[in-house]
């Protein structure tokens, strides 16, 4: 395996039909089916340079083509649908220091929340990308990466 990833896997998430799993490093996701373990997994690249602190695959099935990880201070979000040059189907941005820690909403199945060094916290529509629908700040430091799945709580 460590020779088709290539460069350290920072994270990874099971798909809600818990046939398959991504794993998120530097260079992209890579999907690896486990009905077919050694079968060479899909490739996603994601062409950045930085770690990937966290890769969540939505848990609804009604979207479980939607994966997001983060880059940086950036969201990815990921269409496993989409055919072509990269499967990134939105880059959210509203962090201005590296996101640490995502999850989506446990009934809403568009809306995923970030968290990250900068003291934010964010939830994102992806019916409507272009900013967020909730953000918020209460600390002067470092939040909790917890405390993003309390901020879903109170969607």
């Amino acid at each position: 395996m460590k020779g088709l990833v290539g460069d350290a896997v920072g994270n990874m998430s099971i798909s809600p039909s818990s046939r398959d799993i991504v794993l998120a490093a530097r260079r992209g996701l890579f999907i690896l089916d486990l009905e077919s373990p050694l079968e060479v997994p899909r490739f996603l690249p994601q062409g950045g340079t930085w770690d990937v602190a966290d890769v969540q695959w939505n848990p609804h099935p009604q979207r479980d083509q939607y994966i997001v990880s983060t880059s940086s201070e950036k969201l990815l979000i990921w269409n496993l649908l989409l055919v072509g040059k990269t499967s990134i189907e939105h880059i959210l941005k509203s962090h201005y220091r590296a996101i640490t820690d995502i999850n989506w909403h446990t009934t809403e199945c568009d809306t995923v929340a970030s968290t990250g060094l900068d003291s934010w916290i964010y939830a994102w529509d992806l019916r409507e990308p272009q900013r967020p629908i909730f953000g918020f700040s209460a600390f002067k430091g470092t939040v909790p990466s917890s405390l993003a799945s309390l901020a879903l709580a109170q969607l």
